[in-house]
């Protein structure tokens, strides 16, 4: 099996390539701050801020999976 078979196969999923896990996050941060953090990475398709319990993290998406 090739390479890109391998990356083919099931366990690579092409949808969740382009996301990264942030966290240590501030109490304070807001979606526009990870937004203006990440904006140099390439284009932020979305950022899912959990802030609800215990220390904030964030996923952020990117248009581009580079």
């Amino acid at each position: 099996m090739s390479r890109r078979e391998e990356s083919s196969s099931s366990s690579f999923n092409p949808s969740k390539a382009n996301r990264v896990f942030v966290g240590n996050l501030p109490p304070d941060v807001r979606t526009k701050d990870v937004e203006d953090l990440f904006y140099k990475f390439g284009d932020v398709a979305y950022v899912d801020l959990k802030t609800r319990r215990g220390p904030p993290f964030a996923f952020v998406e990117f248009y581009d999976a580079r």
